[in-house]
């Protein structure tokens, strides 16, 4: 006896039915009359709970959990729903940042979702961001939804240096145009870091007089609060121009403070130097370039 069985997509449990034998002219009805039919489902799907997860790493190995949802709980009298779930490596790698798994869950009657480890391993090493992937394949009995994938991102936690660039920059200022006193340079200072910045992470900084003084630069003093993952930002201290002959002067930039993963050490402050470009007047020696004034046609000193 042939049955047509008609599909659907809709996930609603085994089904059964029962086919009774009656009514046997010239034959006897052997054994029992009557036989269960049993369609066993197979509309059931499933999905990670989110497409992505970011871990912190730390000094030592845990584990990251990744959860498996079902679209509903799954009742079957039939073969055991399954799934394969594994990871992948991205800029993460297996055996450095975290151990590799594969693993095949097998769901009971009644299951609505299952839990996924990763151990994710720490170090005490500076490293950027990293990531690697958790998937789903070979299903038996369910399909797989959506989303099928999980990127996981690791952020490190290891202590960012800091550093402070050394630039250099003419002081500026022509006599010819009267420009002294004026700004019209800038040294910029490029504050860096070893890795990404994580989270909460600020650095205070303020200027302090090498050989120059507040009469050569504008003195600057700041915090600057980074976003996560920014490596680097600039701060520009004004150079004020003069007429005076005199040597190149320096000014020092000093991380006065920081929160966060952060760290200095004897080289994080960064020195600058203003390079003078003032020179003596044509053919007269011992007179400064914008010395010289012309008052009334007679030059004067």
């Amino acid at each position: 006896m042939n049955f047509a069985i008609n599909g659907d997509l809709i996930p609603q449990g085994d089904k059964s039915w029962v086919v009774t034998l009656t009514q046997c002219f010239g034959c006897v009805i052997g054994g029992s009359p009557t036989a269960t039919v049993t369609l066993w489902e197979d509309d059931y799907s499933v999905a990670m709970t989110a497409s992505a997860y970011t871990v912190t790493e730390t000094e030592s190995t845990f584990n990251l959990t990744v959860t498996l949802t079902t679209s509903q709980p799954l009742v079957t009298a039939g073969p055991n729903p399954e799934v394969t779930v594994s990871t992948a490596d991205g800029t993460a790698l297996n055996g450095s940042d975290y151990t590799a798994r594969t693993t095949t869950f097998r769901f009971q009657s009644g299951d609505s979702s299952a839990t996924f480890t990763v151990p994710i391993l720490g170090d005490a090493t500076p490293e950027p961001t990293e990531t690697f992937t958790v998937s789903l394949s070979n299903p038996v009995g369910l399909k797989i939804g959506s989303p099928s994938t999980a990127v996981v991102t690791i952020l490190d936690n290891d202590a960012r240096l800091i550093r402070v660039s050394h630039p250099r920059t003419l002081e500026g200022g022509d006599a010819r145009l009267f420009q002294n006193g004026v700004v019209l340079h800038n040294l910029t200072f490029v504050v860096s870091l070893s890795g990404p910045a994580m989270a909460n992470s600020s650095v205070t900084y303020t200027t302090a007089d090498g050989t120059a003084t507040s009469q050569d630069y504008t003195p600057v003093t700041g915090t600057h609060n980074f976003t996560l993952g920014e490596t680097q930002f600039s701060i520009n201290v004004p150079v004020v121009a003069d007429f005076d002959l005199e040597p190149s002067e320096t000014v020092i930039l000093h991380i006065v403070g920081y929160t966060g993963a952060l760290v200095t050490d004897s080289g994080t402050d960064g020195l600058g130097v203003i390079i003078n470009d003032d020179f003596k007047a044509f053919g007269i020696s011992g007179v400064a370039r914008g010395a010289l004034r012309v008052n009334n046609g007679e030059l004067e000193f």
